[in-house]
């Protein structure tokens, strides 16, 4: 229960990349820059940013959302329309000027970037108020001297070229955004200011643009003279002398940095937002209110053999027979009606999933969609109920102790803290009446001498085998005791007074004990080429006690113990060079976990990013130890069969699975490689038939039965418990 309550806090705590969203939706509601999204078929602006209100003159967002369409606020209804064909053969614009009306109807120019997503039916981009540059690109128009007088005191940034490039004057404007003064650029060439990437830029634009005589909405890096970088766009246009022939350039330019930069950020936010979670193995996605699917990760689409894209704008609801989705549908209302996460555990064609449900409200604490991740535990729940099968049906009695010692570290007493079926039966306690309390309230006449064995097992680990004779309930048990943890004894005990051999109930796992936490418990991150952590979720934070902003940009070697660090980086270069992922098995700190390391491609393929995606496995290894230490230290001979049956589903011979170490001493050395796998008519082809006979029936009923059996080959009497672990086995 404590593990459930943690796995549901972190999985609220992570509610798959809410991080990632709030801090896109700060940036997006504060651009300096308008962002909106708009309805293809009828233009209706769907989303949009503070900016965009006010652009367009509305008193709020509300206001707008509510009332504004965007085929009302062209000033020429053609230019929509223009615009959607342009996206539609190209799939986006960039810098396309476009007149406009606001709210009460006064004009305005905007430049406008975008693009286009069909399937779900919207175009979005960003806007930006050109009206001062427009009015004075009119001027331009009128006379290119008039134009030069008017921008010597203009805020805007003039600059004119002659034909080879070269600075003929700029404006004070000019020289403020760049930093220098008038005698560091007259008669330099204009790439002389541009960053390096960009003056092959230059040169090929600059012949097309003194032949076509006009430029709009070019952009380019330059460089200001303390040497920070700036991003600029210009436009402009060619001025002729009364021949006809070449004069100089006009061009005005604006700085646009704060923009771009806003823009590169949030695309750099959305695709960080949507490596993490993809990162994950947990299904995760995000409905709105009518289950429509707004995203999904790829273990989500796989599931119905579809991408992300595919499944978007899908109803959850009629993905499944109703008969499965009724119940999820209800349980995700409620989440809903609440406004409070909330977790559900449920099962579908014999997959078992964990699932938490979580709103996602709009800033004014409204739910406006639900986001839900799962995760398959399948195997935690098999491996549970195989430890549980075992546990409740090995024949052995077996107690789980905490000892208590005395300030000389001597033991005194034990409290049990658990027994299984068998306890009861040998040794005549119940186990409510004695869970939690301690021997001597039970069992006052309990020999000091075993007292130290048990205390010494739980103190240095070592096992033990002892008989014992016990007064008080009048029986000889034979007891094998190790330690689970320090300071535990578990111990089992064979009643050997009228030397009943019972054969322990195991069923063969495969014992992965997976730490099948929350999504949240998982650590994922993300790494640049330099191995400089980018982003992390909450898992990481929490291993490391450490805040978002102290991890970010520092090396992840800093965090990695130094005998580590070589056998990581080597593997870092594997996946970077193959451009697949490696999956490993990693000891850190005391702790073992399942890594997958794989790579983040761009669009052309390359890698320009590691993830790193850790689970904590140490749980699932120290049950397996248990389970084994368990299994090879009872004392009852104990083996596995797969029953074969002819035609007429009668048993004629099994195969031998599984077998433990007393199997080997009660067998006379039938054990390991010389049984597993083999049939019964190959190892003892003397065995009777009814002894077949009497396994097949439970295989194929599942009745346990117990009987005594004299073996001719092995000349001993067994007594026999036959049970069935799963149907066709006993």
């Amino acid at each position: 229960m404590k593990h459930k309550e943690k796995d549901t806090k972190n999985k609220i705590a992570e509610g798959v990349h809410l991080k990632s969203e709030e801090s896109y939706r700060s940036m997006y509601e504060n651009a300096a820059v308008a962002l909106l999204r708009t309805s293809i078929d009828d233009g209706k602006i769907i989303e949009c940013n503070s900016h965009t209100v006010k652009m367009f003159g509305y008193d709020s967002k509300e206001e707008l959302l509510e009332n504004a369409v965007s085929t009302q606020h062209y000033v020429d209804k053609a230019d929509r329309e223009k615009l959607i064909k342009l996206l539609l053969k190209e799939g986006k614009f960039d810098n396309i000027e476009v007149q406009m009306k606001k709210k009460d109807g006064s004009k305005f120019w905007v430049s406008f970037s975008g693009r286009i997503n069909t399937e779900q039916g919207y175009i979005e981009g960003t806007g930006v108020d050109i009206t001062e540059r427009k009015n004075a690109e009119l001027v331009l128009n009128k006379s290119a001297e008039q134009f030069r007088l008017m921008y010597e005191n203009s805020p805007l940034g003039y600059q004119s070229l002659d034909e080879d490039g070269r600075f003929i004057t700029v404006n004070p404007a000019w020289l403020n955004i760049l930093g220098y003064n008038e005698k560091e650029v007259i008669g330099k060439y204009f790439y002389d200011f541009l960053a390096d990437d960009y003056e092959e830029r230059f040169q090929l634009n600059f012949p097309q643009f003194k032949e076509r005589g006009r430029i709009s909405g070019v952009q380019f890096k330059m460089i200001k003279k303390d040497g920070q970088p700036i991003w600029v766009e210009f436009n402009g246009r060619i001025g002729f002398d009364s021949d006809n022939k070449f004069k100089q350039t006009h061009c005005v330019l604006f700085d646009i940095t704060d923009s771009k930069q806003i823009y590169d950020k949030l695309m750099e936010s959305e695709a960080r937002a949507r490596a993490l979670l993809n990162a994950t193995t947990d299904i995760v996605f995000l409905i709105d209110l009518n289950g429509i699917i707004i995203e999904c990760n790829s273990i989500f689409a796989n599931r119905y053999g579809k991408t992300p894209s595919e499944l978007t704008k899908s109803n959850l609801w009629d993905l499944e027979p109703s008969e499965v989705m009724s119940k999820r549908r209800a349980f995700t209302n409620e989440v809903v009606r609440t406004g409070e996460p909330a977790t559900m555990i449920d099962e579908e064609d014999g997959v078992w999933y964990d699932s938490l449900v979580f709103p996602v409200k709009n800033l004014s604490g409204i739910v406006t969609h639900v986001g839900i991740s799962a995760r398959n535990i399948t195997e935690q729940r098999q491996l549970e109920q195989d430890y549980k099968l075992l546990f409740e049906n090995m024949t052995g009695a077996f107690t789980l102790r905490e000892m208590i010692f005395d300030d000389e570290n001597k033991p005194v007493d034990y409290k049990i803290l658990a027994v299984n079926p068998a306890f009861d039966k040998q040794s005549g306690f119940k186990a409510k009446d004695i869970i939690g309390k301690k021997m001597s309230e039970y069992l006052p006449g309990l020999e000091s001498h075993v007292l130290e064995k048990f205390g010494n097992v739980a103190l240095t680990g070592e096992s033990i085998r002892f008989e014992n004779y016990s007064a008080e309930l009048n029986r000889y048990f034979e007891v094998s005791a190790f330690r689970p943890k320090a300071g535990f004894c578990a111990c089992i005990f064979e009643d050997i007074t009228d030397r009943k051999k019972t054969e322990d109930a195991l069923k063969e796992s495969e014992a992965k004990a997976r730490a099948l936490l929350n999504a949240t418990n998982d650590v994922v991150l993300l790494l640049d080429l330099d191995s400089k952590i980018v982003d992390c979720n909450e898992a990481f934070k929490k291993t490391y006690g450490k805040g978002h902003d102290e991890l970010v940009n520092i090396p992840v070697w800093e965090l990695v113990p130094s005998d580590l660090t070589e056998e990581r980086k080597a593997r870092f270069q594997q996946v970077i060079e193959s451009g697949e992922p490696k999956r490993t098995l990693d000891e850190q700190d005391g702790f073992l976990y399942d890594t997958l390391t794989y790579p983040i491609k761009n669009s052309s393929g390359a890698v320009i990013r590691l993830g790193i995606h850790a689970r904590d496995v140490s749980e699932q290894r120290q049950l397996e130890q248990n389970y084994k230490l368990l299994f090879d230290n009872m004392t009852d001979g104990f083996i596995l069969n797969e029953m074969i049956f002819d035609d007429n589903n009668k048993p004629v011979d099994y195969t031998m699975l599984a077998v433990n170490p007393a199997f080997d001493k009660q067998s006379g050395g039938l054990i390991g490689e010389n049984v597993i796998g083999k049939k019964v008519s190959e190892i003892l082809p003397e065995l009777e038939f009814h002894v077949i006979e009497k396994f097949g029936n439970v295989a194929l009923t599942g009745e346990s039965i117990k009987f005594d059996n004299y073996s001719a080959e092995l000349d001993k009497h067994f007594e026999v418990t036959a049970f069935r672990p799963k149907p066709g086995q006993c």
